[in-house]
């Protein structure tokens, strides 16, 4: 048996069975999002070895957790969520190590005390589904489609039976909403913001 054979459960059965320790359902799971992860790593960090060093600590830590964690909504959104918070984590740190080129260690990033860097991953995490769950029913649709399940326009609008332009507006209306919610995580936006596609 191998992590094939489990490719027809959904990722709340497949994540049910890694919470119980099962190595099979976690390759099955790596298997699923690892091309679509990377694609979206690479588009923001433009580094094969970066992208490969972030989705390792992703999944790394998906594994470690795997008894804390819990799956408020889809996995592809905490997935996604959880990588998101990793590249922000690196370019904070790539920020820092310029600004501090030298002269300051690298340790000094900690005393920079900015919403930022004191921001948690659950944090995050919370902070984006408490914005998301204030939207309309149908633009909390769109968004969770367009970067949960990391859909196109066209795609969001064959699913939902609308029109691309609506489906665009939804899109629009949820980043602008976030960007009001979130105005104090000013980094973090940028990446969230970002298309995945």
């Amino acid at each position: 048996m191998n992590s094939k054979n489990l490719a027809g459960l959904s990722d709340h059965q497949l994540f049910a069975l890694i919470k119980k320790n099962n190595q099979l359902a976690f390759a099955a799971i790596y298997d699923k999002y690892w091309e679509s992860l990377y694609s979206i790593a690479y588009r923001k960090t433009g580094s094969s070895q970066e992208t490969e060093d972030l989705l390792h600590e992703v999944f790394m830590d998906l594994w470690k957790n795997r008894q804390n964690i819990e799956i408020r909504k889809s996995f592809a959104a905490y997935i996604a969520t959880a990588l998101k918070y990793k590249i922000f984590r690196l370019i904070d740190a790539q920020n820092v190590r310029k600004k501090h080129a030298g002269s300051v260690s690298f340790e000094s990033r900690n005393m920079e005390t900015t919403p930022e860097n004191q921001l948690s991953f659950e944090e995050l995490y919370d902070l984006i589904e408490e914005s998301i769950e204030k939207l309309p029913q149908k633009c909390k649709s769109v968004f969770r489609l367009s970067r949960g399940d990391h859909q196109t326009v066209k795609e969001i609008a064959t699913t939902l039976n609308i029109s691309p332009h609506t489906a665009q507006n939804h899109i629009n209306y949820a980043l602008k909403k976030l960007r009001i919610d979130l105005q104090d995580y000013l980094t973090i936006l940028i990446i969230l913001c970002l298309p995945t596609l």
